[in-house]
């Protein structure tokens, strides 16, 4: 049998150490939980309550005995929180290397041309432009050189779909697919093979989701009926199972690319 029919064994995170930006909501819970289960230790973000963050403390050992997970609070705005973010690393998890960083929080918006104003505009570039740059730039002394080096970055369709009323937020999401694809190339060999990728969600059932406006959520739901191979909208561990893939060693021989999670919805 050659080498590249020998059977996979089961994917396992077991040691591995993980950066979740926006941990205990949505998404970010999902890849979070879903990172522990798998055996990893995980340092995660919130903005305001910590009741989440408490409960994933208690949650991490029962779901991989070789998991523990630490919150901390950090608002994408503040661009303080990287160097607190690195502190809280090495206070919490001193012995470790960061293999793994998810940049999942980001500023969402939804308004028309006509009313974009610059601070608005710059809110969204910090949080979703800026943040993510210096928290990679801070983060580098301390992320593994052992190949086993993952950035993933949580970008959105609509940074390649057209949307109206999304100038800020689709402008940012294209510049951080962008900055993905640069710090392949910047970071790959200098670390020994350390991967970055981003991921690109369609449609996704969250808790932003369930706040929409019932008529609102009916025509979506209609729309993922109508555009995606399971006639659905998406499960935030749709997403998760995703990062997890490229989180671990099946996926060292992808790097920098967006990997569309979206049900083949294309065009809404």
């Amino acid at each position: 049998m050659s080498e590249s029919e020998t059977p996979q064994k089961p994917q396992t995170l077991a040691g591995r150490f993980a950066i979740v930006i926006g941990a205990t909501r949505g998404i970010g819970y999902s890849i979070t939980t879903s990172l522990l289960s798998h055996g990893c230790s995980v340092l995660g973000t919130y903005n305001i309550s910590s009741s989440i963050s408490t409960t994933l403390e208690s949650l991490a050992p029962t779901l991989s005995p070789t998991s523990r997970f630490h919150g901390l609070q950090a608002s994408i705005l503040d661009l303080t929180s990287p160097a607190r973010i690195l502190a809280a690393v090495q206070s919490h998890f001193p012995s470790q290397a960061v293999d793994i960083l998810v940049l999942n929080a980001a500023i969402a918006t939804l308004s028309p041309l006509d009313s974009l104003t610059i601070e608005s505009y710059q809110s969204v570039i910090t949080g979703n432009q800026l943040f993510p740059a210096l928290l990679v730039q801070t983060l580098l002394p301390v992320f593994s050189t052992t190949g086993t080096g993952r950035i993933i970055a949580i970008s959105s369709e609509g940074a390649s779909l057209s949307r109206p009323n999304t100038t800020e937020y689709s402008a940012t999401k294209a510049a951080l697919e962008s900055m993905v694809r640069t710090w392949s190339k910047e970071l790959g060999r200098r670390f020994n093979g350390l991967t970055v990728n981003a991921v690109a969600p369609g449609l996704v059932k969250t808790d932003l989701w369930m706040g929409l406006a019932e008529e609102r959520r009916r025509v979506w739901e209609e729309k993922a009926r109508e555009g995606t191979v399971s006639g659905k909208v998406g499960e935030a561990g749709d997403v998760a199972e995703v990062v997890v893939w490229l989180a671990g060693e099946g996926s060292r021989w992808v790097t920098g690319t967006t990997v569309a999670v979206n049900g083949g919805m294309y065009d809404l």
